[in-house]
C-alpha cells in the first residue's frame, strides 16, 4: 500500500482513512474519517484531509487548507483553500489563501464546483453551487461566482464582483468592482463590466465594451455589429 507519514499524529486510527502509494502526509497535516489521499499527492502544513475526501494524483494540499465532504483534488492541482460538498479540483488549477497582515482569507470552494485547467482561485472568493472555472480563468479578492455559472478562457472576476445564475464570463472579459453578471448573459472578448453595473437576461456584451457606472443590460441587443455603438452608448449612461 505504500504511503509516508512523517508522525503518527499524520493519520487518524478511526474510521477507514488511509496514505497509499507515493502519497506524503508530514509537517502538522491530518487526514481522518475516511478520507483517501493516494498516488503521489502531498498533504502539509496544517492542512486537513477528512470526511470522504479524496487527495490524489500529483496533487498539494498546504497550509492550512482544508478538503471535506466528498470533494476530490487530483491531477497536479495546488490547493491553499477550502474545497469541500462534491466539488472536483484538477488540472493545473491553484487555490490559494492570501495572507493580509496577520488575518489569512480563505477561499471556499463547494458544491459541485469544478476548477480545472490552469484556473486560479484565491483571497476571500466563494465558489460553489454547479460553477465551473476553467482554462486560464483568474478569481480572487472578494468575488462570488455560484449557480451554473461558467468562467473560461483568460477572464477575470475580482473586487466584490457576483457571477450567477446561467451566465458565462469568457475571452479576456474583466468583471470587478460591484458587477453583477447573471441569468444567462455572456460577457466575453474584452469587455469590462464594473462599478455597479448588471448584465443579465440573455444579454452579450462583447468586443471592447465597458458597462459601468449603474449601467443595466438585460437585452439580447447588443452585438458584435454594434459594438462601437454599444460602447458609446454605454459611456453615455454610466457618465
Amino acid at each position: 500500500l505504500g504511503g509516508f507519514i512523517e508522525k503518527e499524529d499524520n493519520l487518524s486510527h478511526e474510521g477507514n482513512c488511509w496514505v497509499a502509494g507515493d502519497a506524503m502526509v508530514y509537517r502538522n497535516a491530518h487526514v481522518c474519517d475516511n478520507a483517501l489521499v493516494y498516488d503521489k499527492a502531498e498533504v502539509t502544513g496544517y492542512a486537513k484531509i477528512y470526511e470522504n475526501a479524496c487527495v490524489y494524483g500529483n496533487a498539494s494540499v498546504r497550509v492550512e487548507a482544508e478538503v471535506y465532504g466528498y470533494a476530490q483534488v487530483y491531477g497536479s492541482a495546488l490547493i491553499y483553500g477550502e474545497i469541500f460538498g462534491r466539488a472536483k479540483v484538477y488540472g493545473n488549477a491553484r487555490i490559494y489563501e492570501e495572507v493580509y497582515g496577520k488575518f489569512l482569507e480563505k477561499t471556499r470552494i463547494y458544491g459541485n464546483v469544478e476548477v480545472y485547467g490552469k484556473a486560479r482561485v484565491l483571497g476571500s472568493t466563494k465558489v460553489y453551487c454547479n460553477a465551473k472555472i476553467c482554462e486560464d480563468a483568474l478569481i480572487f479578492q472578494k468575488a462570488i461566482v455560484c449557480d451554473n455559472a461558467y468562467i473560461c478562457g483568460a477572464a477575470m472576476v475580482h473586487g466584490e464582483a457576483k457571477i450567477y445564475g446561467n451566465a458565462m464570463v469568457s475571452g479576456e472579459a474583466k468583471i470587478y468592482e460591484n458587477g453583477r453578471v447573471y441569468g444567462s448573459a455572456h460577457v466575453s472578448v474584452d469587455a469590462k463590466v464594473y462599478g455597479n453595473a448588471k448584465v443579465s437576461g440573455d444579454a452579450k456584451v462583447y468586443g471592447n465594451t465597458e458597462v459601468c457606472g449603474d449601467s443595466e443590460i438585460d437585452s439580447s441587443i447588443y452585438k458584435k455589429t454594434i459594438a462601437t455603438d454599444v460602447t458609446e452608448r454605454l459611456v453615455f449612461i454610466a457618465v
